[in-house]
């Protein structure tokens, strides 16, 4: 679901669904980016790669927003187990009779000829999907934040004198909301840093490239 070939297969409803969004909010002269197209562009994309109801989206969307955005104690946790519990069922179902979508992929998958835990797939889709519903949406968001703030360089993108490729693959390293964590499995030294076994650390896509040594 995730390869080159079948993001490809995706590109005509894709297009359609910019171009409605963009017609939507053009007749007012402006939009809120965050509320009109990030929300809306991207969760639909995901919701046809993961074979879920569209008609779910706003019940996906606020678990989404609970689990990443709400300050009340607990609420990450209960969110979590919200997504879970929906994901459950259909998790289970595709499990033994999988279609061809990412959740299915997932869910059937064998390792040395077993399949894993059911607990084990339920909690690696429940992450999944929630980066389809928030990270993404983030993402998005702030990279077309930097365009409108920087008219130049988005005129790069619109008249070809920058590859929309390698302009992608750019913006997305520099403003995903998602980092790396790993941990230190002895102790160790690290360009001058100790570390001590178990030690977590945190590495950060948008800082790649940056130190001159």
């Amino acid at each position: 679901p995730l390869s080159p070939a079948s993001v490809a297969r995706m590109s005509d409803d894709i297009r359609v669904l910019s171009q409605d969004l963009i017609a939507s909010v053009r007749s007012n002269g402006g939009c809120d980016f965050f509320t009109d197209i990030s929300q809306h562009f991207p969760v639909a994309i995901f919701l046809k790669m993961a074979d879920l109801p569209f008609s779910d989206r706003h019940e996906l969307i606020a678990i989404a927003d609970k689990i990443t955005h709400d300050p009340t104690p607990g609420a990450h946790v209960e969110g979590i187990g919200e997504l879970a519990a929906y994901l459950r069922p259909t998790v289970a179902a595709r499990r033994f009779d999988p279609g061809d979508d990412l959740i299915s992929t997932i869910a059937s998958v064998e390792i040395d000829g077993e399949m894993p835990p059911v607990e084990d797939i339920i909690d690696l889709v429940t992450n999944i999907v929630r980066g389809g519903l928030d990270t993404v949406v983030s993402g998005l968001a702030f990279i077309m934040g930097y365009l409108a703030r920087n008219p130049k360089e988005y005129a790069t993108l619109v008249n070809g004198s920058v590859s929309l490729k390698s302009a992608g693959e750019e913006l997305l390293r520099v403003f995903g909301v998602a980092n790396l964590e790993r941990c230190a499995m002895n102790d160790m030294e690290l360009h001058g840093v100790q570390l001590k076994r178990f030690d977590r650390f945190i590495i950060i896509p948008a800082l790649y490239n940056v130190d001159p040594d």
